[in-house]
């Protein structure tokens, strides 16, 4: 078990976890890591292992487990095929009927609330960051722009105003 900081409880624990993230790196070349809210931070999911591949780690916000997991796991092996991810790049066909968009990178404070402790522990000497993955509301508008409904569940933790209102899509 973890507290908000991601601190390990049990010592024994955190490094049978760690293994197993270790291998899962090993084997897909990365792995996804879910984090549960608490009252100061909605729950998250980011990826670890994208930085061995020059690349930030990628974390999406409010989403169940399952859901956040199968879009990172997509995006991470884009990536890891050779996708370079930019802030304001859309994408088709990561989650049906909707594109994906690449916010950018988290503000300093956001990477404190918000840490990716699974991700540094694996590659300790990383320094490319995390990119923020939005997604659409029901009318397909992303964060930031006019009339969004999703701004308490997903709120924007960078600090440029998101290039993805250029409508850069990737398909």
């Amino acid at each position: 078990m973890t507290d908000r900081s991601g601190a390990w409880q049990h010592q024994e624990q955190y490094d049978a976890f760690l293994a197993d993230a270790r291998r899962k790196l090993l084997d897909h070349g990365l792995t996804v890591q879910a984090v549960g809210g608490d009252s100061d931070t909605l729950p998250f999911a980011y990826t670890a292992g994208l930085g061995a591949h020059d690349h930030p780690e990628l974390m999406v916000l409010s989403l169940p487990p399952q859901t956040a997991h199968a879009i990172l796991n997509d995006l991470g092996r884009r990536v890891i095929a050779g996708t370079i991810l930019r802030p304001g790049d859309r994408l088709d066909g990561v989650l049906r009927g909707y594109q994906i968009g690449i916010a950018g990178q988290l503000s300093a404070k956001a990477s404190n609330d918000y840490p990716i402790s699974i991700a540094k522990a694996l590659l300790p000497h990383s320094t490319t960051g995390v990119f923020q993955v939005v997604y659409p509301d029901a009318d397909h508008r992303f964060p930031g722009e006019d009339r969004y409904t999703l701004n308490e569940a997903q709120p924007l933790l960078t600090d440029a105003q998101p290039p993805y209102l250029s409508q850069n899509p990737m398909g």
